[in-house]
């Protein structure tokens, strides 16, 4: 074989197996293999709340709306921290002090919509029975994509 075609069969060998390994890493993420339980219980909670009788997430669909409602400008100051980190890391001539602030007020961000955030997983918590409480859990702890759970 000439040297060209050794350069084409490595080619076409090296292109295979690359679109086998993004397949394979594409199927996996899509299938839900990534996904482990969440670090932060309040982020899953509305999607285990479906685990309840329709009447019961009716009941307390009002609660979980005014305590999402009340996260909406905790998560807009959190987007503006993020924004002005990310001109600070950026900005010419850089600043060290600048970068600092911003990633303090980052920081404090994050922190105030955690605490917001937990605050209204604890209150949506205490209005489920002892059984609620443990289905909301368990759907909390499954892996997968929701059409699995």
């Amino acid at each position: 074989m000439t040297k060209f075609r050794w350069l084409a069969v490595l080619l076409a060998l090296s292109v295979a197996v690359n679109l086998g390994l993004v397949g394979f890493a594409a199927g996996r993420m899509l299938s839900g293999a990534y996904g482990g339980p969440l670090h932060d219980p309040a982020w899953g909670l509305a999607r285990a709340l479906r685990t309840l009788p329709e009447e019961r997430r009716d009941a307390l669909r009002p609660m979980l709306r005014s305590q999402l409602r009340a996260l909406g400008p905790r998560f807009r100051h959190l987007r503006g921290a993020q924004r002005d980190l990310i001109e600070s890391a950026a900005a010419e001539p850089f600043d060290r002090g600048a970068l600092e602030g911003a990633l303090a007020r980052f920081r404090n961000e994050l922190l105030a919509s955690q605490e917001r955030s937990h605050s209204a997983f604890v209150e949506v918590m205490a209005a489920l029975s002892a059984d609620e409480r443990q289905r909301v859990l368990e759907s909390m702890r499954r892996r997968g994509p929701p059409r699995h759970r």
